[in-house]
């Protein structure tokens, strides 16, 4: 009898102390995991001309190391240095600079950069004057008798879209009809045909169509 007493006592003893343990053990902690990093950009938005440099910076937070990696996200859109410095290409456009965390690369973060041709710089022409030749030889840069040449036509329309991002809303251009169907124009190509030959209305046409799809970057057409 007083073993099997001794056996119970035991029992209870043991249960006691396990539940004791369980009763007044501690469990570690929770731990809010740490905020990933995250990044900002700061610079100047306002247009920026063609060839020249600006400087952006980076905030880096929830990171001790605060290095950040930049880059131009548009293909041929100017370059920019470690340090931040942003040179705009020779092309208009609104390219995007983008800063991205050493630390964390899924962190980063961009600024648009509008980039425009600075008035007074491009070729033969002024906003306000004439425009009706791309480079400053008007006899042989008149550029309705030769606006289907690709290379012409590509030209004319990034100056016309410089023009339009610095603010400009009206543009003149001029045709001089001076030349006899079957005659040479002598290599001048500011000398149209009277009447205008199926190319030059065609080339006139399409030029029309590229002048009224510009939009600047202002919002003005």
């Amino acid at each position: 009898m007083s073993s099997r007493r001794l056996n119970l006592f035991f029992a209870l003893l043991l249960t006691g102390t396990l539940y004791g343990c369980g009763a007044t053990g501690s469990s570690a902690p929770s731990s809010s995991p740490s905020p990933n990093p995250s990044v900002s950009v700061s610079g100047a938005s306002s247009p920026l001309d063609t060839g020249a440099s600006r400087t952006f910076t980076a905030t880096v937070t929830n990171s001790s190391n605060t290095a950040v990696s930049w880059s131009v996200v548009e293909t041929g859109g100017g370059s920019i240095t470690p340090a931040g410095i942003y040179t705009a290409p020779a092309t208009p456009g609104t390219y995007t600079v983008k800063a991205t965390a050493q630390a964390d690369s899924s962190a980063s973060a961009t600024a648009a950069v509008p980039v425009v041709i600075p008035e007074g710089s491009i070729a033969g022409y002024n906003v306000g004057v004439d425009y009706h030749a791309y480079d400053t030889d008007f006899i042989h840069t008149a550029f309705i008798t030769i606006y289907n040449q690709p290379s012409v036509r590509q030209t004319v329309q990034t100056q016309l879209q410089g023009m339009a991002d610095r603010g400009a809303s009206t543009i003149s251009t001029r045709i001089w009809f001076v030349t006899e169907p079957g005659t040479s124009n002598f290599g001048e190509t500011w000398r149209a045909t009277f009447p205008m030959t199926d190319q030059e209305a065609a080339n006139l046409h399409t030029y029309v169509q590229d002048v009224a799809a510009v939009r600047g970057s202002g919002g003005n057409h």
